[in-house]
């Protein structure tokens, strides 16, 4: 994320975290630990440590503070996923809310990436304050 004219935030790594599997590790790859362990985006199995997975990839916990804040700032309740803790970290939630407040225009780049060949415009969420 970035305000208006600058140059994207250090805080989002442009490789993967220290300890992160690397970009084009197989899928269900976590670093060492527990081998029974699986965390992917069709399955999760084992007993999961999610402070470690905040920790491991670098993001931060979402906390019902900054929760209350986001609905403080729309002034719409969250979505229930964030209200639940169904969505449990983050990264620069805190910085966007920072920079809406100071009234500040910022842009948001989302999504896991191209599903193909091609980039779509569905990969690029563009968000003004």
């Amino acid at each position: 994320m970035a305000s208006n004219g600058d140059a994207p935030s250090s805080a989002a790594p442009a490789a993967s975290p220290a300890g992160a599997p690397a970009r084009d590790a197989p899928a269900g790859a976590l670093p060492a630990g527990d081998p029974t362990v699986v965390v992917t985006p069709w399955e999760v199995s084992g007993i999961v440590d999610y402070t470690k997975l905040i920790q491991q990839f670098g993001s931060s916990p979402l906390t019902p503070e900054l929760v209350a804040r986001l609905e403080r700032v729309t002034g719409r309740p969250a979505h229930h996923f964030l209200r639940r803790g169904i969505y449990f970290s983050h990264r620069d939630v805190d910085k966007m809310l920072d920079l809406h407040e100071a009234g500040q225009k910022f842009y948001l780049y989302t999504g896991r990436g191209p599903s193909s060949a091609s980039l779509h415009l569905g990969a690029l969420a563009v968000v003004t304050g």
